[in-house]
């Protein structure tokens, strides 16, 4: 699948910089941490998902985005428009999990966690991103439906201040 998302603009200038040996260390050691994740099997030997609960405050944004996200989609006439919003909804939880993954793979200590808080107002935002972009490709363009996201202040959550390497 193909996700569009808009972000913000910025005013491009020329760099020198490079990415830091350091950080390309990290990425490395984040991306074998991810790839040592294992399914469970059920008595069949069939691959079986591992459930990885939210915790009760990252459970509250995902309400609060839902039903924000439902408002939305019922303000919708344009049915084009109406079937992109369809998928976005789902779009928060699944990026929660990637975030909590990454998180959890860049930190020494990988014990057993729920989904936080930090991880869910990133996927909002990342999910609110892909409802600016889908409103744009279907000629919406300028025309905000909302502020989708913007319980407890998750739709200015910075995605740079996300520590990869300080999950706590």
């Amino acid at each position: 699948r193909l996700l569009m998302v808009a972000p913000p603009q910025r005013r491009k200038r020329w760099t020198e910089a490079d990415v830091s040996p350091t950080t390309c260390e990290r990425f490395a050691a984040v991306v074998a941490a991810l790839l040592t994740l294992q399914h469970e099997s059920d008595d069949h030997g069939e691959l079986c998902p591992v459930p990885i609960p939210l915790t009760p405050e990252a459970w509250s944004l995902r309400v609060d985005f839902y039903n924000e996200f439902a408002d939305v989609q019922d303000g919708t006439q344009d049915d084009d428009l109406s079937a992109a919003f369809a998928k976005i909804e789902g779009y928060a939880p699944r990026f929660a999990l990637i975030f909590h993954l990454i998180r959890w793979a860049a930190t020494p200590n990988r014990a057993e966690r729920p989904i936080d808080e930090q991880s869910m107002a990133a996927a909002i935002q990342l999910a609110s991103r892909a409802h600016e972009a889908d409103s744009y490709a279907c000629g919406y363009a300028g025309k905000r439906h909302g502020d989708i996201g913007s319980a407890g202040g998750v739709a200015n959550v910075n995605p740079q201040k996300i520590a990869v390497g300080n999950a706590s």
